[in-house]
């Protein structure tokens, strides 16, 4: 794990371990270690209560948490190739956003990548380290059969050296430009590039990244004679026949456990309960019809548990971490629905434990199989005991645990004085006080506006700011010795009085031209985060138009502000491209561009908020205070996270929270932590158990009933056994009691009710899944809603809004908008008249609506 982790930090710049990220992971190490048998002598009762618990890991934004649970997944990543698991699920990582799982995503595949090198180059057992990005339909393909899949070419079709042919090329470009989630090799850093290809060599049809360098230069490529994709899925289909050792998506795919027939059984085939595994290509099979079965016969392998004498490849099957960023986004009806789900998955995995006999670890001395080890991160929580005990019903323990003091903690206190010169005058600061002595990581200031609407206010301050930067920048970057020395003066003009002064005044005089600009152009891009769309539609236009009007009356009359929009509406494609043109550098001894060609001002909302870890983000202005302070933090955190930052507040002066906010602004900064809300969950709000019921109804009758049917059965009769696929199948499986009784205690363990709050508690909510099974039970018994219907179609056509879940998000019933072909006077409306509307309202006033492309998008 340390070599690895050592490979990425070469490439981050770092060399160290912070002494938090090697506490974190020793304290876990017993939690882990004691699943090997020559270690349960030391599964003591300290180590049993750490290992069920959930770990909070707590610290700050940008101080290193995600590389602490990166260090300890791949230790558990190591440990279990060397403790016999070939292949399998090693480890969950769930993220609430989508954007912010695609940029961990990557941050994780790096570190995978990091570690079957050394995994490789050490000869340990097993198949590569993989990772399966698990995030459904509106950003990856779910199956081979979806709508452009075939657009992807085969290798064969499109030999990978001719990638910078193909890729210009229509229709893969359209989907290389959706699916391409991936920006390097971790191999090799890939300066060529990566392709998307169908897998051909081996019929699978996989959709794959492939590192399109040659093998001298890229380690993965050099390990095969034919062009191999990257251990990278991102397609549900493979994913579930792979069975990656990091399953790592949003947390929406939870609701796939209790989905359709073929997705449940496909889900619980990763974790060790798939009847058959091809021999071709080693994905797992689980075939549903006897023609499926007939298929497979001479071409697939038997596994264990499905046949009694079958292949015992997937040892340990169950996860063994569980890895949850960003904790505190699971509030209000996501962490509601996220908490229900999770139970329902520790309760299918219980059922079906002892199935599966020896080959799971198990609790020494015990029929108890090891449950998962779940790690939840986070930078902003308030009362974790109680959302944790929501989410996973489990007690909590906080890493690093909260010292006295506001500066310091055990881990972690301000950077003091260096020994060298820049330093001398701040050591002679008295260490009593400490923000003057310390380094500064983020500045917070606030500007109170008057007289103006706060549109106009906000436009004014952040004109005059990129006027500041572009009048700095056009100098420094002059060979002009008089500009770059006025560039110099102003700079000096602006320091504020402080013990820093003049330190600060000797180091601007003395350095080259060249530094100041790096420092300037560090400030370049202003990100405005507004509380809502509305805002950010008006301030981007009103901050162009006065930003240029400014410009032009100092003399730049060609200035042109480049500016971006990010919200919930962009799509993570779109932002990803600000983020690429954000980062762009100039590389070392070349000229920097002219400000046109450059990104100036990201206006945001909370779509921000998380995962957006970007080195050039140094100045951030809020429109307005977020209501919640920690989205304040989380939003402001975007800033100086590697360089010096700062971060403005202007209120909304007709608002009194922002106005106060000025009035107190030194003590509110002082304090933000103890402002944070508690999340927001309740797992047994009535309505949220009974909208989660047909999930778990499915999960159990579809999944954990099937799959045990299939064990039972003769090794001639596993193909016709039950699969309750069919709502009449269902019909005849609930209304058997024996089989009711099961359903019935099922789902009281899927909810949670073995830790209900009260016994009067627990009999309302025992009461409560009688009644709703009783009304299945009714419904059942009406013919139309029966015949020839799958069970998911019957579940809607009962009640739409009580469906199976296909996400955490869906609470509501979707509905479909129609084009009008005729306007009032009853005339032929123009032709994607509605698709422009649609595109103006998602992408507010500065979209094009008017080009090809923009029509497009607003149709699909």
């Amino acid at each position: 794990m340390n070599e690895a982790m050592s490979r990425i930090a070469k490439a981050k710049g770092y060399k160290d371990w912070r002494l938090f990220q090697l506490a974190f992971i020793l304290a876990s190490l017993p939690s882990f270690a004691t699943r090997i048998p020559e270690f349960h002598k030391y599964y003591t009762k300290d180590v049993a209560e750490y290992s069920e618990a959930v770990t909070l890991l707590y610290f700050a934004t940008g101080g290193g948490k995600s590389e602490a649970f990166l260090g300890l997944l791949l230790l558990v990543m190591f440990l279990d190739r060397l403790r016999g698991k070939a292949r399998g699920v090693s480890a969950l990582m769930r993220y609430p956003l989508r954007l912010l799982t695609l940029q961990q995503a990557r941050r994780t595949f790096s570190a995978i990548g990091a570690a079957e090198y050394v995994r490789h180059s050490r000869g340990h057992p097993g198949e590569p380290f993989s990772l399966g990005f698990w995030v459904g339909g509106s950003n990856t393909p779910n199956w081979h059969r979806d709508e452009g899949f075939g657009d992807v070419p085969s290798v064969s079709e499109k030999p990978l050296d001719r990638e910078d042919v193909a890729r210009t090329a229509q229709p893969y470009k359209g989907a290389r430009e959706r699916w391409l989630k991936l920006t390097a090799c971790p191999f090799c850093g890939s300066a060529k590039g990566l392709a998307l290809r169908r897998s051909s060599a081996d019929g699978s049809n996989a959709l794959g990244h492939y590192c399109v360098e040659a093998k001298e230069h890229c380690s993965w490529n050099r390990r095969f004679d034919v062009p191999t994709a990257l251990p990278f899925s991102i397609v549900d289909e493979d994913i579930y026949d792979l069975a990656p050792t990091v399953l790592l998506g949003t947390v929406d795919k939870l609701s796939a456990l209790g989905q359709s027939q073929g997705t449940i059984r496909k889900f619980f085939g990763m974790f060790g309960f798939a009847p058959l595994m091809e021999t071709s290509t080693n994905r797992l099979a689980i075939p549903l019809k006897a023609s499926e079965w007939e298929a497979l016969e001479g071409k697939s392998t038997r596994l264990f548990p499905s046949f009694a004498d079958g292949d015992r490849g997937f040892f340990d099957p169950y996860p063994a971490l569980l890895i949850q960023d960003e904790a505190h986004l699971l509030d209000e009806s996501l962490g509601t629905f996220s908490g229900l789900f999770e139970s329902a998955l520790e309760a299918a995995f219980d059922q079906l434990a002892p199935l599966l006999g020896g080959q799971l670890s198990m609790e020494p001395g015990t029929s108890t199989r090891r449950r998962v080890k779940v790690i939840a991160a986070s930078a902003t929580v308030s009362e974790p005991q109680r959302q944790m005990r929501n989410l996973y019903q489990r007690a909590t323990v906080q890493f690093p645990h909260p010292g006295p003091d506001l500066y310091e903690s055990f881990y972690a206190m301000p950077k003091g004085p260096e020994d060298c010169d820049e330093d001398k005058l701040r050591a002679l600061v008295p260490s009593s006080d400490i923000e003057s002595r310390s380094h500064w990581g983020r500045v917070y200031g606030a500007i109170l506006t008057n007289g103006h609407r706060h549109t106009v206010a906000m436009a004014a301050v952040l004109g005059q700011y990129h006027l500041l930067i572009t009048s700095l920048y056009e100098r420094l970057r002059s060979a002009d010795p008089s500009l770059q020395e006025e560039a110099r003066g102003e700079l000096g003009r602006w320091l504020t009085s402080s013990v820093h002064r003049e330190e600060f005044k000797r180091i601007i005089a003395s350095v080259e031209a060249d530094t100041l600009l790096t420092l300037v152009d560090l400030h370049r891009i202003t990100i405005t985060y507004v509380t809502n769309k509305k805002g950010g539609d008006q301030v981007i236009d009103t901050e162009k138009t006065q930003s240029e009007k400014l410009h032009r009356d100092a003399g730049y009359a060609n200035h042109v502000l480049g500016s971006e929009l990010i919200s919930g509406a962009v799509s993570a494609a779109e932002i990803q491209e600000v983020v690429r043109r954000a980062e762009k550098r100039v590389p070392k001894g070349k000229p920097f561009p002219d400000l046109n060609e450059t990104l100036r001002s990201v206006v945001a909302t909370s779509a921000i908020s998380h995962g957006v870890d970007v080195e050039e983000f140094n100045a951030m202005f809020f429109a307005g205070m977020p209501s919640d302070i920690a989205e304040y933090i989380q939003a402001s955190s975007r800033v100086g996270r590697t360089h010096v930052g700062f971060s403005v507040f202007v209120p909304v002066p007709q608002r009194h929270r922002d106005r106060f906010v000025i009035e107190i602004h030194d003590i509110f900064h002082r304090f933000l932590e103890r402002m944070i809300l508690p999340a927001a969950v309740d797992r047994w709000a009535e309505k949220a158990l009974v909208r989660v019921m047909p999930s778990i109804f499915q999960e159990y009758v579809c999944g954990v009933s099937a799959i045990e049917s299939l064990c039972a059965a003769n090794d001639d009769k596993k193909r016709g056994a039950l699969l309750n696929a069919w709502a009449e199948e269902a019909r005849n499986f609930i209304n058997s009691p024996a089989n009711a009784k099961a359903i019935e205690a099922f789902m009281e363990k899927a909810m949670g009710l073995m830790f209900s709050p009260s016994p009067e508690g627990k009999a309302y909510y025992k009461a409560l899944i009688r009644s709703e099974l009783s009304h299945y039970q009714q419904d059942f018994a009406v013919e139309r809603l029966v015949a020839s219907t799958r069970l998911t179609k019957f579940f809607e056509g009962r009640n739409a809004l009580l469906r199976p879940m296909t996400s955490l998000r869906d609470v509501d019933q979707s509905g479909v908008i129609h084009e009008s072909r005729y306007d009032a006077a009853s005339k032929k409306s123009s032709e994607g008249a509605t698709a422009r509307a649609m595109l103006f309202i998602r992408k507010g006033s500065g979209a094009d609506i008017d080009s090809a492309d923009s029509r497009q998008e607003g149709k699909e």
